[in-house]
Order: C-alpha cells, then sequence, then structure tokens
C-alpha cells in the first residue's frame, strides 16, 4: 500500500511539474485570477431595493385606489404615472421599470375590467407574482372583486437579484476558475500521449490503477484547490459552507471527467486546446444566466455549470440549505459520475 501511495505522489508531482512548465496555461491560471479577483473588488457593495412600476390609466381620472398607490409611495416600492400604454411599454422595455400597470378606460364602469401587467422575460417569478397579487388586492378594493390579469412579456435585459454585484460575483468565480483548470488537464494529458510519457509510465512499477488515480487526485486538487482558494478570499462560503464546498468539490470532480474527456479524443496539443476551449466557452456560459432564472433558456439546466453558480449562489447569498438545495445536489453528482466514468472509460480505449 505504501508503494502505491508513493508511485502515485510521484505521480502527481510530475503532473505538477509538467502543467507549470506551460506558459499559456500560467498565463490563464495566475493572471486571470489576479484580474477575476481585482475585477471583485471593484464591484459596487450596495443596491438599490426600490422597485420602480409603471402606471398607465386610460381613464379621465386615476382611480383612487392606485391614485393612493401614487401619492402614499409605499417603502420599496416606486410607482411613476405615464401619459400613455405606449409610453409603459417602451418604459418597460428600456428598463425604466421593473413592470407596468395599464388600467383599462372602462376600469371605473365595468363589472370585469383587464388590467395589464407588463414585465419583461427576465422579471424574477416571485416579484411578477407579487405584483399580480398587490394589483389582484388594489383591484379588489377599488370595485370589490378581485381582476387580474394577463401578462405581456417584452424581450428581456438582464437583470440581476436585489443583492450587491459584488455578492453575485461570489457564485460565478470559483465555479469559472475549476471550469478553467480542464484546459490544463486536458492539454497535460494530450501532451504526454503525444509525447509517449504514457506508455514510459505504464512500463515503469506504475500500473494503469496508479496512472488514473493520480491525474484524478491532480485534476480535482488542482481544481478544488483554486476554486476554495478564491471562494476563501471573497468570502463565498457564506453561513451554509459545506454546500458550498460540496459543490466545489462535485464541480471539480466533473470538470476533471470532462478534462480527461477533452484530452482522451484530442489528436495532439493544438486540438486539445480546441477542444478545451470550446468546451469552455460552453461551460462559463451558464454561470451568468443562474444569477438571473428569468432569463435562463430551458438548454442551460442540461449543462451542469448552472447548477454550481445557482446552488452557491442561493447558499451563499440566501442562506439556503440542505433542504432548499438537495435536488441540485442531487444532479451535480451525478454529472460527476457520468463525466467521470465516461473520461476514465475513454482514456482506458486509449492507452491500450
Amino acid at each position: 500500500m505504501n508503494a502505491r501511495i508513493r508511485i502515485i505522489a510521484a505521480l502527481v508531482i510530475k503532473d505538477i511539474v509538467l502543467i507549470f512548465r506551460n506558459k499559456l496555461f500560467l498565463l490563464i491560471t495566475i493572471f486571470g485570477t489576479i484580474a477575476y479577483l481585482a475585477i471583485y473588488f471593484v464591484m459596487p457593495t450596495t443596491v438599490n431595493e426600490s422597485i420602480k412600476i409603471g402606471l398607465y390609466s386610460d381613464t379621465p381620472t386615476v382611480p383612487p385606489v392606485f391614485a393612493q398607490l401614487i401619492a402614499g409611495q409605499q417603502e420599496g416600492l416606486q410607482v411613476e404615472q405615464l401619459d400613455s400604454d405606449q409610453a409603459l411599454r417602451d418604459a418597460v422595455d428600456n428598463g425604466q421599470y421593473l413592470a407596468g400597470i395599464a388600467l383599462p378606460a372602462d376600469m371605473l364602469t365595468s363589472d370585469d375590467p383587464q388590467i395589464q401587467i407588463y414585465a419583461r422575460s427576465d422579471t424574477p417569478a416571485e416579484v411578477a407574482q407579487q405584483l399580480e397579487f398587490m394589483v389582484t388586492e388594489l383591484a379588489y378594493l377599488q370595485a370589490g372583486q378581485p381582476r387580474v390579469t394577463s401578462q405581456d412579456v417584452i424581450p428581456p435585459d438582464f437583470l440581476g437579484a436585489q443583492i450587491p454585484m459584488r455578492n453575485q460575483m461570489r457564485a460565478i468565480l470559483p465555479p469559472m476558475l475549476i471550469i478553467v483548470q480542464l484546459f490544463g488537464l486536458a492539454t497535460l494529458i494530450s501532451e504526454e500521449f503525444e509525447g509517449r510519457t504514457v506508455r514510459a509510465v505504464l512500463v515503469s512499477p506504475a500500473n494503469i490503477v496508479d496512472f488514473f488515480v493520480a491525474k484524478g487526485v491532480f485534476g480535482v486538487g488542482m481544481a478544488f484547490g483554486q476554486g476554495m482558494l478564491v471562494a476563501i478570499i471573497i468570502g463565498g462560503l457564506g453561513t451554509q459552507a459545506a454546500i458550498v464546498i460540496l459543490t466545489l468539490l462535485l464541480a471539480s470532480l466533473a470538470i476533471t471527467g470532462i478534462g480527461f474527456l477533452a484530452g482522451a479524443f484530442s489528436k495532439d496539443n493544438m486540438s486539445a486546446v480546441s477542444w478545451s476551449f470550446v468546451i469552455m466557452m460552453a461551460l462559463l456560459m451558464p454561470t451568468m444566466t443562474a444569477l438571473a432564472p428569468g432569463a435562463a433558456s430551458v438548454w442551460v439546466k442540461f449543462i451542469p455549470s448552472y447548477y454550481y453558480a445557482d446552488t452557491i449562489h442561493r447558499a451563499s447569498n440566501f442562506g439556503m440549505g440542505l433542504s432548499d438545495l438537495w435536488s441540485n445536489l442531487l444532479i451535480m453528482f451525478g454529472f460527476a459520475a457520468v463525466f467521470l466514468t465516461l473520461g476514465v472509460l475513454a482514456l482506458r480505449r486509449k492507452t491500450r
């Protein structure tokens, strides 16, 4: 057992030495990390919690209940009146208002007036539901019976959660750095096959199991280490540190498996670089949409990186625990198991 551990340790040390000879990897890792941290620390630490809503009334005078809403300006809610329905739609479309309320001409006379709510497609579902509930209650107060509304969705623009932008970056940076590590692992594996280093290793006292274990320890260690380091620096562990750490570990396992696949299917170092770049771009995009779930397309939920950012975002910024995030963790475990299995099988086939 001790002999096997020494062999695996020697292989891991060899990989570390080789990877740090790769100048492109060093550039991406060291300067990239510094740049990401610099961006994080210049991000604003405060956010305007006030929700702005536009209101247009096609009636001669604004119904009293809604007029009180404009005049009263409840804490955290700012309502402004506009002159036309089109002006309201344009203002919502341009991001001036989170949503808009359009009152019909028969608001004061009809038994069933149709109040229109204009909301952007990236408006958080919780906000849209609360707005609909508020309009229902106001309509009830005005006419004695509830009447809502249909929703018109206006083309999207980015709208983040009501937390400081710096805090939102806590969910992006650690997974981003973990994802970047697949570049180093894929190019390392490709170089070893191209230079026949793998054959040399396998005719030494090391066997195929030692080779896979060493590559796994190296890949997971590099990815998890950098992700954890950045998470600690930016305060990304939050009150649910165990969930964040587990998420980073599952992400590192999955990325290691993907790195195995990219390295195994690459014919040479240039193809490994190309494959790594394409895969990294595909994995990095969903991490952004996790911060604005309303703007996310259905397809991003088939990519594991969406769940890394989403889980860290909810755990670190909102304090959500296992009862809220168990499904995300289960999905991430599944991704890690599948990619590691496929990666090992692909490498095993290439070593024959």
